[in-house]
């Protein structure tokens, strides 16, 4: 598995600005090799962070000809330069363009890595360490689990006083092997946080780790990420003068490629108040993860068949996600992913995280359909939110076919979202699904041939996809809820989809209930034979009385089925269930009007019901 860091382990490589570069002097048995060139910064940077692993001094330098060049060293020469490249080169890893400079063009060092060792200390069942930092006393030493294994344990104490313990339980080895490193992550606290690590065995994972930090007069215990090899490493990204805790991806591990073909973008997280953050979206590190494109892209300059490889263009569009540039490099994804891998990638046919989906929803996928799938739910794409709902959205070349429509007309910069939603109170309140309005900055609301209302998210429930919107705005016809839905009920869904295509006015159709569940007998969900497309999203599925029996949250992917069974399914859709939604509604104190056994209003002709649900349904639209 490959990933890049600007680190090591207990090592933070820094960033610094030196000036004047000193030449190797003439004729001296040592040459710097020059490993690549570039005329951008944070590109050269990028490139030289692949070889630090290499190189015990790796820099950046301004040239005579203007060029800022990739430089190593210098390495010894007792046998000339030639020899010296010649063996450089047959340890392998480095670019066959190498060459080797005294230094006489280099006019100053722009960049370089600075060493900041963290303090750090090791325990097992036969050695204890006790240690002393800001006026903390520290032990870690280790308990017997089962069968001869033991776990680490740890315990802080100041003035007498025990300010945490903790046993790593998720360990167990033969030996309890654990480490503590004392490194500095929130800014706001004046002394450093105690990270406490280990790895529970394995050939590839995992490393299991603790952090305490001090809240007031006391200590807190945050777990972070179980992260495979060896966890997180450290870096001062944006100089705050606290190290942001950086890892990789590990959800990329294995999801399109045998592990040793893996590769994993980075994510970066910091520490505030005793919590963990990912600030992988956070343009204050665009910079950073330029940089790491730099050095994935020179990589694959060396070796072309990174191209073709799958679990290199994962983490590769991914990153290219992370920087805005995700339209970018999907097509050139496309033109170069390896057609032929054997691989086997799953989605879920179901509108569900991957990691929800029963086995009996998961199906075969070709790769970007894959890809497409895992960024979405990981939160890489546009408008996405890590771990929402992989099927929120249909995109070119996806494949899956999600029930809210995204759209972008040629007068629009900002891509956008439409769905539909239905009031609840006649005091302005309105219900739709979570992925409408999921990353939505400004939700407005169309109803008939008023003008459009700016709404206010009021409450949200990712679980049961559910949201809650408030208009300033006063309504004769709401919802009322129909709880006791019969299998084989008459229904018709309402919505505004396909709005670039399709009528603006709204959808009707017609079906019936076909399942009382979802897949593998969801409960929260119906299931209906009554059609719907993309911006149905959120709109309600209601009985001939007129009444709300669910809201349509979603299609079934005919396209994943027909590769999973060689069958094209047809009119298999999903609502969410009106006894969910009610839950949702009062446990936010939403007055709800319930069907519960009585008919409210005589049974409705197709044409009259189609004005009904008209005059309770709006358009919502997200910027």
């Amino acid at each position: 598995m490959f990933r890049f860091r600007l680190l090591s382990a207990i090592v933070c490589f820094c960033f610094t600005t030196v000036g004047a570069f000193a030449e190797v002097p003439s004729g001296a048995a040592a040459r710097w090799v020059v490993l690549a060139s570039s005329k951008s910064l944070d590109d050269a940077i990028g490139i030289a962070s692949v070889y630090q692993w290499r190189f015990d001094d790796v820099r950046v330098v301004r040239s005579s000809n203007g060029w800022l060049a990739v430089v190593a060293g210098p390495v010894p020469v007792p046998n000339g330069i030639k020899a010296a490249k010649k063996g450089l080169l047959a340890e392998g890893g480095l670019p066959r363009d190498l060459f080797m400079s005294n230094g006489a063009d280099f006019l100053e060092t722009l960049w370089q890595p600075v060493r900041v060792v963290f303090p750090n200390w090791q325990a097992n069942s036969s050695s204890a360490a006790r240690f002393e930092t800001s006026g903390l006393q520290v032990t870690i030493d280790t308990v017997p689990a089962d069968s001869d294994m033991y776990s680490p344990r740890i315990m802080g104490t100041k003035n007498g006083q025990v300010a945490f313990s903790s046993v790593m339980s998720a360990v167990s080895t033969s030996n309890g092997q654990s480490s503590v490193m004392a490194v500095h992550l929130d800014p706001a606290s004046s002394v450093p946080e105690i990270i406490f690590s280990a790895f529970w065995g394995g050939a590839h994972c995992c490393t299991v780790t603790e952090i305490f930090s001090p809240e007031g007069n006391h200590w807190v215990r945050t777990e972070a990420s179980t992260l495979d090899g060896g966890g997180y490493t450290f870096n001062d990204i944006d100089s705050d003068g606290s190290m942001e805790l950086i890892s990789s991806d590990n959800s990329f591990l294995y999801a399109f490629a045998p592990y040793a073909n893996s590769w994993a973008p980075t994510v970066i997280e910091q520490l505030r108040d005793g919590a963990l953050s990912d600030q992988s979206h956070n343009s204050s590190f665009t910079t950073y993860y330029r940089r790491e494109l730099a050095g994935m892209e020179h990589l694959a300059q060396q070796n072309t068949s990174l191209w073709n490889s799958n679990g290199f263009l994962a983490a590769w569009v991914a990153t290219k996600a992370l920087v805005g540039e995700f339209d970018d490099a999907w097509p050139k994804m496309m033109a170069s992913f390896d057609r032929a891998s054997d691989w086997q990638m799953q989605v879920c046919s179901q509108p569900l995280k991957f990691s929800d989906c029963p086995d009996s929803a998961k199906i075969n996928a070709t790769f970007p359909v894959a890809l497409r799938a895992h960024l979405q739910e990981r939160g890489y794409l546009p408008g996405a939110t890590k771990g929402g709902v992989v099927a929120a959205a249909k995109t070119p070349d996806s494949g899956i076919e999600g029930p809210s429509e995204r759209q972008q007309s040629d007068d629009e910069p900002q891509a956008s979202s439409s769905g539909t939603g239905f009031f609840v109170t006649a005091d302005g309140e309105i219900i739709t699904n979570f992925h409408v309005i999921d990353g939505c900055r400004n939700p407005l609301v169309l109803h008939g041939r008023s003008p459009s209302l700016p709404a206010a998210i009021v409450a949200r429930d990712k679980t049961n996809d559910l949201a809650l919107l408030k208009v300033e705005k006063q309504v004769d016809q709401f919802a009322h809820f129909n709880v006791k839905v019969r299998l084989g009920e008459p229904v018709a869904a309402f919505g505004y989809p396909l709005s670039s295509i399709l009528s603006s006015g709204g959808n009707f159709t017609l079906g019936s209930v076909t399942a009382l569940s979802g897949l593998r007998d969801d409960s929260r969900y119906l299931q209906t034979s009554a059609p719907v497309q993309p911006g149905n999203s959120g709109g309600p599925l209601v009985d001939y009385y007129g009444n709300v029996a669910g809201i349509v949250t979603g299609k079934f992917n005919a396209f994943a089925a027909m590769v999973a069974t060689g069958d094209i399914v047809q009119n298999v859709n999903f609502a969410i269930r009106g006894s969910t939604a009610v839950s949702f509604l009062l446990a936010n104190r939403v007055d709800v009007a319930i069907a519960d056994g009585v008919i409210a209003q005589k049974r409705m002709e197709p044409p009259d019901l189609a004005d009904f649900v008209t005059s309770m349904s709006v358009a919502i639209r997200c910027e």
